[in-house]
């Protein structure tokens, strides 16, 4: 099955992106479709909300990696928001989970703004803060 929307909301150079459970239903890439259109459209930062997925599977994982290889084109990036566990630990088995930025709760993002909910999750390390500080200032204008 295709899914061919999901409920987003732009603002400026971001779009957050309501996945949840129904990207477990997505096998065909719609996902992924609409997040490179939203690049072409000028976006810079795209946050999902995975809260409510259950299974990584193989379309998906493409699509978030030829999706972060857009954004990196860019200067953009990608905000894994409310992602399950074992999503965080697959990409870490390939040593791709330091190419998204992670965020617990996408909650946070939506009341206090991105880069508020990044500075109280401590979703940066230390050695990281300063650079993407700097790169959130570039995209944000």
């Amino acid at each position: 099955m295709k899914i061919k929307t999901y409920p987003l909301k732009r603002e400026r150079y971001t779009t957050y992106i309501q996945v949840g459970s129904a990207v477990d239903s997505d096998l065909q890439g719609g996902l992924e479709e609409i997040m490179l259109r939203e690049i072409e459209q000028g976006c810079r930062r795209i946050v999902l909300n995975l809260r409510g997925m259950h299974f990584l599977h193989s379309t998906l994982f493409a699509g978030l990696l030829n999706t972060w290889i857009h954004l990196q084109r860019v200067d953009g990036e990608l905000v894994l928001a409310g992602a399950p566990w074992f999503l965080r630990v697959a990409m870490g088995w390939f040593g791709l989970e330091s190419r998204f930025l992670w965020l617990n709760n996408p909650l946070v993002v939506r009341t206090t703004g991105l880069n508020s909910a990044i500075m109280a999750e401590g979703a940066l390390t230390e050695n990281g803060k300063r650079a993407e500080q700097e790169k959130l200032t570039r995209i944000i204008g």
